[in-house]
């Protein structure tokens, strides 16, 4: 498939809470991108883009949301069959982490992230998330992986980055 999908909350009816906004966006992102449990920053008006160009089974999106928590648990990843991973970047200047696999990550501004949905994770932010990435299938990383033997793949001079 290959379209683009994009959502601005500016289409909800003006007369909704922000309360009301937010859930009713959680309802359209999880009915399009997979159930998770998110809540939204207390003190920041509720506005949100979000936007997903599907190249094939790739996906590359941005996403500007005010929250404050997103996980996906285990009962919500065997519900639907996402088997990606993400690589992103963090595009604001709010500082969040991620957990997974009982690892943890601090994503401040500019900074990289790569977490998988088809596993559980949990995530915190403090203020408006601002980020942009792409989303890989898992299988397809793996058939690269296999394809291209480590000593195949030149590295990187350390010097000068």
């Amino acid at each position: 498939m290959t379209g683009k999908i994009v959502f601005a909350s500016d289409e909800l009816p003006a007369e909704l809470t922000d309360r009301e906004r937010f859930s009713l966006w959680h309802d359209i992102y999880a009915a399009r991108y997979g159930e998770c449990e998110m809540s939204a920053q207390p003190n920041l008006p509720f506005s949100a883009l979000t936007e997903l160009v599907l190249f094939g089974e790739i996906g590359v999106t941005r996403f500007i949301v005010p929250l404050s928590h997103q996980a996906r648990t285990a009962r919500q990843v065997a519900a639907d069959a996402r088997d990606d991973v993400f690589i992103g970047f963090n595009l604001g200047t709010a500082v969040g982490q991620l957990r997974q696999r009982g690892q943890e990550l601090i994503m401040g501004a500019g900074q990289t992230m790569v977490f998988t949905n088809a596993e559980p994770f949990a995530t915190q932010h403090e203020g408006m998330v601002k980020a942009m990435g792409v989303s890989l299938p898992r299988r397809a990383l793996q058939a690269w992986k296999t394809a291209c033997p480590r000593d195949s793949i030149p590295t990187m001079p350390s010097h000068g980055f």
